[in-house]
């Protein structure tokens, strides 16, 4: 296996279909249905990528990401942002947050998959 990747979607049909393009390309998946959740899963499984849906039932996406990278145990791994809302400012707001990257759904499989390997292997700071 390349790495586990961890899912923080709530919805659940979208996790699925993440994990399965992760799957076929070799990686391991987690997944949280809540930010709170993944905020605990992510220093717990220290995963390769963090991908983090923006639309949360309880925290913002964004403050996940900017909780992440407050954090010394998680701040160094790398966040795929996703969500529906493809805007330019939400773009930038992921940035700012901390995000590495951003793909706006609906995400085609070579998109996310890329995405994902590219974060993963790229060089981090500890």
């Amino acid at each position: 296996m390349l790495g586990s990747i961890l899912i923080i979607e709530d919805h659940p049909v979208h996790a699925k279909l993440f994990g399965d393009m992760l799957r076929v390309h070799g990686h391991t998946s987690m997944v949280a249905a809540t930010g709170s959740t993944g905020l605990i899963l992510a220093q717990e499984m220290e995963p390769a990528v963090i991908v983090v849906d923006i639309k949360l039932p309880d925290v913002d996406g964004r403050e996940v990401i900017a909780r992440l990278r407050a954090d010394p145990a998680t701040r160094h791994i790398p966040v795929l942002a996703i969500s529906a809302m493809a805007d330019n400012g939400l773009q930038d707001d992921c940035t700012l947050a901390g995000a590495d990257r951003f793909v706006s759904k609906p995400i085609s499989l070579h998109a996310f998959t890329g995405a994902v390997t590219q974060l993963r292997d790229a060089p981090r700071w500890r």
